[in-house]
């Protein structure tokens, strides 16, 4: 049995405007992470496509867009297991979210009859399919009316936090491999 644990890194988005983000950081993911079979990258464009794919999957990167926070930080990394708690990591800096912030980031909701994301996860973690490791990747935007093009604010911040992924599954992997 192979100790090797299944990823899947999951885009959210849609084409309008910053909305874009959670696609452009898992593109980017995937052009570096091609040869790797244990990452499995997908996009999408409602919450609950995740709950098709969780089979097998150990742990779980989510990358999707939130509104603007009134903070330096363009994107933040919330561990789900910690969404109770008080606090947030956020990849640039030490800082300190508060979990109802925290989850203002993420529920986002894309038409009446569509779960958010925190309901989606809610979901699969009631019915045992959620895997033990989940982390969200939230890239902060403010335009996401159809027609608006990914503000470069947005498309940077993606791209720091895709790099920032790669940076975390890369360092995985070498102590997977000494």
């Amino acid at each position: 049995m192979s100790d090797t644990k299944r990823i899947l890194i999951m885009g959210l988005g849609s084409p309008h405007g910053d909305d874009q983000a959670g696609w452009l950081t898992v593109r980017r993911i995937a052009d570096r992470c091609d040869q790797r079979a244990d990452i499995v990258v997908r996009t999408a464009v409602i919450p609950m496509d995740l709950l098709d794919w969780l089979d097998d999957i150990d742990i779980l990167h989510v990358c999707d867009a939130c509104q603007r926070m009134p903070s330096n930080d363009r994107y933040h990394r919330i561990d789900w297991k910690s969404r109770q708690g008080s606090t947030v990591r956020n990849d640039n800096h030490p800082s300190v979210i508060s979990a109802g912030r925290e989850m203002n980031l993420l529920t986002q909701r894309r038409g009446s009859h569509d779960f958010g994301l925190v309901e989606v996860l809610a979901l699969a973690e009631a019915t045992c399919g959620l895997p033990e490791f989940v982390t969200i990747w939230a890239i902060e935007g403010s335009g996401f009316q159809p027609g608006d093009e990914i503000s470069e604010v947005t498309r940077t911040a993606a791209v720091d936090c895709a790099d920032k992924l790669l940076t975390e599954l890369q360092a995985d992997q070498c102590m997977k491999n000494p």
